[in-house]
């Protein structure tokens, strides 16, 4: 059943040394499309959210998705999209053959906030290439879909992640900071204090550096702890608890909203 609506589709044939790009597509999801159910393919995908908010399950794990989330699939990677809220997600993909990449691992992170422009700015110039009359200029196009795969290559594959999976030093800092159990339920306000900031010129740093808010990150990091203590056999109370939340249906809600399913459904599917 199809899910998607495409809005750029663009078969292609570009060849370099180890490189074979075959398809560059844009597609915004259907009104009545809540889940794409697990699948693979046999060549390389990078995936880019324009907009939209979801869970993108990959072998069997799951990472929150938002708008500026970039995705790199190895050839034969089985993964899902369960969406979430209102808004149906917009996401172009790249599909490619690249010598090597089935030795690589699936990564989801964060575009920059810079870079995510000039990956927007990219396809805009590749639709304006695709109107124009007459037979599609296809060395400038060659060139701008390249220059859009390099990017998500750069943004997924060749990042230099740090053991937190954050790029940049204060986020490295905040992730400490969020690792000490006393500041699970911190407010926001009071960590960007111990860190040295203001709440605003934080969010700001942050969002331009590693494309998170720090509401943003400490709900990542919550979300890892919880998944982590739910493989556990402790209770959902339990976990609530100890990531911060001392109303376990409040945190099954929050849980749920991040991941599509309760924290006792995902315990039960992490198992198998």
């Amino acid at each position: 059943m199809k899910t998607y609506q495409p809005l750029v589709l663009q078969k292609l044939d570009i060849r370099i040394p180890h490189l074979h790009v075959r398809r560059l597509a844009v597609h915004r999801h259907l009104p009545e499309t809540t889940d794409v159910k697990p699948h693979g393919h046999s060549f390389a995908q990078c995936l880019l959210y324009l907009s939209g908010r979801g869970i993108q399950e990959i072998a069997g794990r799951t990472h929150p998705i938002e708008t500026g989330s970039a995705v790199f699939l190895p050839p034969g990677m089985n993964h899902a999209f369960h969406r979430e809220a209102n808004r149906r997600p917009i996401c172009m993909v790249l599909d490619f053959d690249w010598r090597g990449s089935g030795a690589r691992p699936a990564q989801v992170l964060p575009v920059p906030t810079g870079r995510l422009h000039e990956l927007r700015q990219l396809l805009a110039r590749l639709v304006g290439l695709q109107r124009q009359p007459g037979p599609a200029p296809s060395i400038q196009m060659s060139a701008v879909i390249l220059t859009i795969l390099e990017h998500l290559l750069t943004a997924t594959v060749f990042h230099e992640i740090a053991p937190s999976g954050f790029q940049s030093p204060v986020a490295r800092k905040l992730d400490r900071l969020l690792s000490a159990p006393e500041t699970a339920s911190e407010p926001l306000g009071a960590l960007a204090s111990k860190a040295g900031y203001q709440p605003d010129y934080l969010n700001r740093l942050l969002k331009q550096h590693d494309g998170l808010t720090l509401g943003q990150l400490r709900a990542r990091k919550r979300l890892a702890h919880a998944q982590q203590l739910l493989r556990q056999s402790g209770s959902i109370a339990e976990v609530a608890t100890a990531v911060g939340y001392g109303d376990p249906n409040y945190f099954a809600r929050w849980f749920r909203k991040q991941t599509g399913r309760s924290p006792s459904r995902w315990r039960t599917g992490s198992k198998h």
